[in-house]
């Protein structure tokens, strides 16, 4: 779901991506704040994000950017919010 909550109590804790030709190839995710600075990256074929940052902590509630790489392709990007 989006907007997705990260608090471990097993409701709405991830939120999952869906992009063209998911079927065919491995996308990677790029997660970035309002001021485009990565915040975490997904190994490829990831199809969630459970809120964590780069060093392991989950990320401050807000508003954050994504992207969604599939053979060196942007092929979807939009918005997710993160809330606790």
């Amino acid at each position: 779901p989006n907007p997705f909550t990260a608090n471990g109590d097993g409701i709405n804790d991830v939120v999952m991506f869906t992009y063209p030709y998911m079927a065919v190839g491995k996308g990677i995710i790029r997660i970035f704040t309002m001021r485009n600075e990565l915040v975490w990256e997904s190994d490829e074929g990831a199809v969630s994000w459970d809120g964590r940052m780069l060093d392991g902590t989950i990320g401050t509630p807000g508003l954050y950017l994504f992207t969604i790489d599939n053979d060196g392709e942007v092929v979807c990007s939009g918005t997710v919010l993160l809330m606790r």
